[in-house]
């Protein structure tokens, strides 16, 4: 009798997924003035995540993450690999979940791609023939980490000091790297609590994994001055690093 194959999932899992579902939980406001929403606006969100009630509908998305207050709620997807159906899943999230949920006020979508070339991957939503009042264009803001300089990342929010590795060039010098993993670590501490730093410097490292190939795990840790010895993150950052063969 042969076995019966498991299902490959149809989107990667990454460590990014994780890592920056984890940042909105923490400074989701920071993510919003990303997005060109004023400070005082931003402060009045607060993360939630809606639990799909039949999950064979959508087997990929398990939950749709929010950031909702009495304005509105934002859905943002963050995009750290190729996907050409990004924007319909975006607009999947957006309809079911009003949908499930029976909400029809204001919803802001949004994209964060981690990388110029995961945008141009992306297929334009255009599931309708061309008509006068069928308009898709323009539905949610899309923004391309890449695009920033460091300084204009932290000059919108000193918290976004956590997406700072998709600032700098992939192929950086190791020795201009632990540079700046030091000034970075040393950012976190200032800015963050006590209590959030390990979470925090978790999801740095993660991205920065995620960013740089030349790394391994081990140095990811050395940079960061990381203890990730009783992190739920550490799995991932190890899973990643053997995936891509980078674990001493």
């Amino acid at each position: 009798m042969t076995k019966k194959r498991k299902k490959k999932s149809r989107y990667p899992k990454l460590g990014t997924d994780e890592a920056l579902f984890q940042l909105m939980t923490v400074s989701g406001s920071s993510i919003l003035k990303l997005l060109g929403m004023p400070a005082t606006q931003a402060a009045n969100y607060r993360f939630r995540a809606i639990v799909l009630k039949d999950k064979k509908l959508l087997p990929d998305i398990e939950g749709i993450p929010i950031l909702q207050s009495d304005q509105g709620r934002v859905i943002i997807e963050f995009q750290g690999y190729e996907d050409k159906f990004i924007r319909y899943r975006l607009a999947t999230e957006v309809f079911w979940s009003c949908l499930q949920e029976e909400y029809a006020g204001a919803v802001l979508a949004a994209i964060v791609f981690t990388d110029a070339k995961y945008q141009a991957a992306a297929l334009p939503l255009a599931p309708f023939p061309a008509k006068r009042n069928c308009r898709w264009k323009g539905c949610w803001q899309e923004i391309v980490l890449t695009d920033y300089t460091e300084a204009e990342l932290l000059a919108i929010d000193p918290y976004l000091i956590v997406l700072i590795p998709f600032t700098v060039a992939k192929d950086t010098d190791k020795a201009v790297l632990f540079a700046k993993g030091a000034h970075w670590q040393a950012q976190v501490t200032q800015l963050f609590p006590a209590s959030q730093q390990p979470k925090i410097l978790n999801i740095l490292g993660l991205l920065v994994l995620d960013r740089f190939s030349h790394l391994t795990y081990q140095e990811v840790r050395t940079m960061l001055n990381l203890d990730l010895s009783k992190s739920v993150a550490v799995r991932q950052v190890r899973q990643m690093a053997r995936a891509k063969g980078r674990e001493e």
